[in-house]
């Protein structure tokens, strides 16, 4: 596959992203096989009797169209920025893929649905055994295991005056990250994703709020610094 085909499927995706996050609220649990086939749905554009519900309706779905854009751009930039900095690894185009449509559902629904996370933590594994992300088979195990270990200790420590801090998908989907970038990568991850989350819970005035889309910004950050060999060196010694 050369670098424009996959611009364009991975634009086309991201343009589907705001279609797919929106159809997940409607089944959502759902095991693998139902989810998959029930992301794939085209929507009845029946016309309302109502007056004022179709200029609501044609308002949502205008302001839906425009997010797919917005989604699409955002994603294209991504897509780019990841290829540039990450070029003997283009496979983690699939893990980016995945994180960009967990934060968009998890934005929308407050939820990190298993058949996503479950399957970004296989994937992860499957990238170092065919040497298809940078670190080793070993590497991997590690980094997912205390992807789940790290924040249930933490949870477990933190629990008398921070309840219900971490959910199951959060945990899972950390999991993933370890088993994509190992140990190095999940601190980094676990320690970097607290700025733009607690941005993201200052700007909504709350004490709670999705974990997804600080991860899929902190996942973009460390591929871009860990290019430049110095920075990765460093990165490596600090947390190693």
């Amino acid at each position: 596959m050369n670098f424009s085909t996959l611009i364009l499927i991975c634009s086309v995706f991201y343009f589907c992203i705001p279609l797919f996050a929106r159809r997940y609220g409607k089944f959502m649990p759902a095991d693998a096989g139902t989810a998959f086939v029930k992301s794939f749905h085209f929507p009845k554009f029946s016309k309302a009797k109502d007056e004022k519900r179709q200029k609501l309706r044609k308002k949502l779905w205008s302001k839906l169209i425009v997010n797919c854009f917005i989604s699409c751009i955002i994603g294209t930039i991504t897509v780019l920025l990841t290829n540039y900095f990450c070029p003997n690894y283009p496979f983690i185009t699939f893990l980016i893929l995945m994180l960009a449509l967990m934060s968009a559902i998890d934005e929308k629904f407050s939820i990190l649905p298993d058949v996503l996370t479950v399957p970004s933590i296989i994937l992860g594994f499957f990238a170092a055994t065919y040497q298809l992300s940078g670190i080793s088979p070993e590497a991997s195990i590690i980094g997912a295991i205390c992807g789940y270990i790290i924040p249930m200790i933490t949870s477990a420590l933190t629990h008398s005056f921070l309840p219900e801090k971490l959910g199951g998908g959060d945990v899972k989907l950390l999991a993933g990250i370890g088993s994509w970038f190992g140990i190095t990568g999940l601190v980094f991850v676990i320690i970097v994703s607290i700025i733009p989350f607690a941005i993201s819970l200052y700007i909504k005035r709350s004490r709670e709020g999705s974990y997804g889309l600080s991860v899929y910004i902190t996942v973009i950050l460390y591929i871009t610094l860990t290019s430049f060999d110095n920075i990765r060196i460093l990165l490596n010694n600090l947390i190693q």
